[in-house]
This record gives C-alpha cells, sequence and structure tokens, in this order.
C-alpha cells in the first residue's frame, strides 16, 4: 500500500511540471493612476508607465501559461492564453478614475483563479500579482469578522493566504511601502516590490510573473520517488489529500456542504447559511472540486496499479 501511495504521490508532484500556469493581475485603474511619478525627471503619467511595463511583460510569457487583467472597472483582458494584439488593445483602452476598492477586486481575482483551479482539476500554478498606486479604499474586507451563524469569517488576505495561491504585490511611485507588503511578507505568500520609475517597475513586473513557473516546476523526477519511500505510511495519506483537495469556492464565502448519501455517493452544495459575495457582480454557486479531486485520485491509483501489474 505504501508503494502504492509513494506512486500517486509522485505521479501528482511530477505532473505540475507539465501543467499550465495561470497569473491574475490586479491592475490599479483608480483616479490617481493620472498623476505624474514624482521620482521620474520627466514626471510621466503613472498610468502610461504601467501600462507600458505590462504590455512589455505579459507580452513576453511561454505559450503555457494563461494570463487575466482585471482593473476596477472589470475585466480588461479575461484568464486565458495571451494574444498580443488583443491584449495590447485591451490594455491601452484602460482608463483612470474613481477610487481604491482594492480588496474587492483582489478577492475577485483570487475567486477566478480558484475557479480556474477547479476547472483544471487542481493541476497548474497560480499566482496573483497586484499593482497599485495607493492604499485600499475598501479595508474592511480585508478585517476577520464572523458569518450569521457565529463562524469565523477570514479577510480577504487571510482566506486567500489558506487556499495556495502566490501573492506578490508592486507599489507604483509610492513614498513608502503599501499596507499590503507586511501582510504578504507574515503569510509567506509572495514578494512585495517597488515600481518607482519605469525601470524598476518593468523589472519587479518581470520578477512577479516569471515566479508563477518557479513555483514547482523541478520536482526531482525518480529521486522524488526514492525520497517518498523512505517516509512514514501516515504521510501519505495526508499529502494526498492535501495535493488533491484544495478548497476552490470564492474568497470570503463558507466552503460547500459535503454530503454523503446512503449508498456512498458523495456530493456538495452552498452552505445555507453562506453570505455569498459575487465576484464582480456574478454569482457563484460554489465548486465541485472535491468530487473531482476524488475521481481523479482513483484514476491514477488505477493506472499506477496497471503499470505495476505490466512491470511485473
Amino acid at each position: 500500500m505504501k508503494y502504492l501511495l509513494a506512486a500517486i504521490l509522485a505521479i501528482v508532484m511530477t505532473g505540475q511540471t507539465f501543467a499550465d500556469d495561470y497569473i491574475v493581475i490586479v491592475f490599479d485603474s483608480s483616479g490617481s493612476m493620472d498623476s505624474r511619478m514624482r521620482s521620474v525627471k520627466d514626471q510621466p503619467v503613472r498610468m502610461d508607465v504601467a501600462k507600458a511595463a505590462l504590455i512589455e511583460v505579459v507580452s513576453q510569457v511561454s505559450d503555457n501559461t494563461k494570463v487575466g487583467i482585471l482593473t476596477f472597472n472589470g475585466w480588461a483582458y479575461e484568464l486565458q492564453s495571451v494574444d498580443r494584439t488583443k491584449l495590447k488593445q485591451a490594455v491601452q483602452q484602460i482608463r483612470p478614475g474613481g477610487g481604491t476598492p482594492l480588496y474587492e477586486y483582489i478577492r475577485a481575482g483570487a475567486t477566478a483563479l480558484l475557479e480556474e483551479r477547479a476547472k483544471q482539476l487542481n493541476k497548474g500554478n497560480y499566482r496573483l500579482v497586484i499593482v497599485t498606486d495607493g492604499e485600499a479604499g475598501d479595508e474592511h474586507l480585508n478585517s476577520n469578522d464572523t458569518f450569521r451563524d457565529g463562524t469565523p469569517k477570514l479577510g480577504v488576505m487571510n482566506d486567500i493566504s489558506r487556499r495556495n495561491i502566490g501573492v506578490d504585490a508592486i507599489g507604483l511611485d509610492m513614498t513608502g511601502e503599501h499596507a499590503i507588503s507586511a501582510i504578504i511578507s507574515s503569510k509567506n505568500l509572495g514578494t512585495y516590490m517597488a515600481g518607482n520609475d519605469p525601470k524598476s517597475l518593468t523589472q519587479s513586473l518581470q520578477k512577479a510573473v516569471a515566479e508563477v513557473s518557479l513555483d514547482s516546476k523541478d520536482t526531482g523526477g525518480e529521486d522524488i520517488f526514492k525520497e517518498l519511500e523512505e517516509l512514514p505510511d501516515e504521510f501519505f495519506a495526508v499529502a494526498v489529500k492535501g495535493l488533491t483537495t484544495n478548497q476552490n469556492h470564492p474568497i470570503g464565502e463558507k466552503p460547500p456542504v459535503v454530503m454523503v448519501s446512503n449508498d456512498g455517493v458523495t456530493t456538495t452544495s452552498p452552505d445555507p447559511m453562506n453570505e455569498e459575495v459575487p465576484a464582480m457582480g456574478e454569482d457563484d454557486s460554489g465548486s465541485n472540486f472535491g468530487l473531482f479531486a476524488l475521481i481523479g485520485a482513483a484514476i491514477a491509483a488505477g493506472v499506477v496499479v496497471l503499470l505495476l501489474k505490466a512491470g511485473r
């Protein structure tokens, strides 16, 4: 049994090497982005500099990287493969205006990644990149609270931190570090960087976009399998479960209720006491990922058994 579980775990881990990368960039489109950069001699407009950096960096991503660009006015470019012409046109059409509902759109961006991860049956690497020039105007969304039934309700960043999604942030032309820097650091989510001029902004954005493909690419192949065999039996059940049962319900909502019928069929449904938090005004009925993960694990186990028989 230990050999079988080790094989399944090795397949899951090495499978990430060939999976796609998914990046959602939350791009600040507030009115302050129409201001001029203070630390640059000719003082270009922040929005113009940010657009140029975004187009340059995202246009260079690999074919297995899917990118979405989310502004405070909605999706400029929905999460998908990069069509360089369409992406450039989409970014150029972004216009600054309004306040900074940063956490609302961080929540929406992370939820979009979770929805995609559910569709991909937990395969792939997922990262949120935040580009902003000011503090959030909706800090209350980042505070822990309770649901109507009294159960704990996590703030946006606390909820994201337990979902296995990386988060990088770039403070654009700010006099000090953005408040989100401390959150990213304390939760070990990723990196906070400064973008105080066109060059540093482009470099920071390149680093953030590149990091997603470094999360789990070099898994070690056969060496991993040999190392796994040395671990105690109890490790495998926990590890396989952890790798195949990430919670993909929307940020800010309670996990779906798991129900097992008398005939052993497992289904999920939204918690009836859930205070739904629609992403971008769209309803979300929860995720059936738990069921899909179990099916996927069963298929993987079957493949390993066939391989073992063939090897004999």
